[in-house]
């Protein structure tokens, strides 16, 4: 009987795990459907990353020493950009980019959708959102981005104290965007700016310059500079070839922003390249990429950004490389871009003389980048291996079989009476 008793004791706390292990499974599957992890493929993000370094450079940004801002009738009109996001309206490889902002001309908040137009190789905007706040003297507006297991959804609801009396659901399909007739079952909602014609307040982190926006912008950064295919060869650099693309790195950070293209005469290019405007310091070169034609695309850092490039070209010269294009804090480029810019580079009248060999040589991205955009794996999202509307039913069913197992063997153990 002693024995017995042991056994008895076994299956209980075998019990106790296997409901513990079924209610965290059940518990995070419900979180990952609460917090679904859109993204941009690699390649888009060069691109998104360039309309939101627009939208930044055109309306500003919306920060406030607290979190949440909140700005009253005293206060300036807001404007500029509050929140930027990826969602996959299509659940494919081409996600878009949502911009909420405050726009003081129109006197309204609004949501901006974007798309990659494949076509016309350009970003496109597909639609604006716009909800003036002059006129909801006593309702109060609000933006959301919403989901449930079919959609992604722009929400945007007006309430009367708590109480919502308006509520619209909008969303896009093959790039054409759309309102909700009914509104649409489950929908789960993340806010992301309450308004009316007294207040202003964010519902994501606006602090510290707009915080929510910093590591959005940070993610398509990181997202570009991992698309690039071509061959890295900073390593392939022997000691000379290295300290000379440092000294003009260097030189780099301390020009600024610069482009050979933007000058007819070599006099006029030499002397705009000495002008030092930026005073960034140099610290190091992360990244070597060989386009062709002696033409080379270096990443480099800064005490002032982490993402910089230059675009060099080796020479006979004694600086060994001339400089054809320089952007500090910047996004990084995408395979596509690169292509292009060895090939408008090659055609400027002012490159010197070429090197009669190349520092390293040429090294083709491993994808043709001529197609278009490269599809790449999502680089924020953990791929789905069972689809979400059958993970439910399936985690119930497990549980379900693993409690009338144990039970079973639980009358088994009970209705036996013969000694072990």
């Amino acid at each position: 009987m002693f024995l017995k008793k042991v056994y008895r004791r076994l299956i209980c706390l075998l019990c106790s795990l296997m409901l513990a292990a079924i209610n965290i499974t059940v518990f995070a599957l419900k979180s990952v459907e609460e917090a679904p992890a859109d993204a941009p493929n690699e390649s888009i993000s060069a691109v998104y990353g360039g309309v939101l370094n627009d939208y930044i450079n055109l309306y500003g940004v919306v920060s406030d020493e607290h979190p949440s801002g909140f700005m009253t009738d005293d206060a300036d009109t807001p404007n500029g950009l509050v929140y930027a996001d990826i969602m996959n309206f299509d659940n494919n490889d081409r996600p878009y980019l949502v911009l909420f902002l405050a726009d003081a001309s129109k006197r309204c908040a609004a949501c901006h959708i974007w798309t990659y137009d494949e076509a016309l190789s350009r970003p496109k905007k597909v639609a604006e959102i716009t909800k003036p706040y002059m006129q909801l003297a006593k309702m109060r507006g609000a933006f959301s981005l919403g989901w449930n297991n079919e959609k992604r959804y722009i929400v945007y609801k007006e309430f009367d104290g708590n109480e919502a009396a308006v509520r619209q659901y909008f969303t896009v399909i093959n790039g054409e965007a759309f309102s909700y007739v009914e509104e649409p079952e489950a929908v789960s909602e993340a806010a992301v700016i309450n308004f009316s014609s007294r207040s202003f307040v964010s519902d994501v982190d606006i602090s510290d310059y707009n915080n929510a926006l910093s590591v959005f912008f940070d993610k398509l950064k990181n997202a570009a500079a991992d698309s690039v295919t071509y061959k890295d060869i900073a390593d392939e650099l022997d000691k000379e070839d290295m300290e000379a693309l440092e000294l003009a790195a260097s030189s780099a950070a301390e020009t600024g922003n610069f482009d050979i293209l933007d000058y007819r005469t070599m006099e006029e290019y030499e002397e705009a390249l000495a002008v030092r405007r930026r005073g960034s310091q140099f610290y190091l070169i992360s990244n070597v990429y060989g386009l062709g034609n002696e033409i080379y695309y270096v990443r480099f850092s800064t005490d002032r950004s982490f993402y910089n490039y230059a675009v060099f070209r080796h020479t006979e010269r004694s600086e060994k490389y001339q400089t054809l294009r320089i952007r500090l804090d910047c996004i990084p480029l995408s395979d596509r871009e690169l292509k292009q810019m060895e090939e408008d580079y090659s055609k400027s009248p002012l490159l010197y003389k070429k090197a009669k060999s190349a520092a390293q040589g040429y090294a083709a991205p491993t994808q043709n980048p001529a197609s278009g955009l490269i599809k790449l794996p999502k680089v924020f999202s953990v791929p789905s291996l069972i689809d979400r509307r059958v993970r439910k039913p399936a985690v119930y069913a497990s549980a379900a079989l693993t409690i009338l197992l144990v039970t079973g063997l639980w009358v088994y153990m009970y209705g036996n009476d013969e000694e072990i």
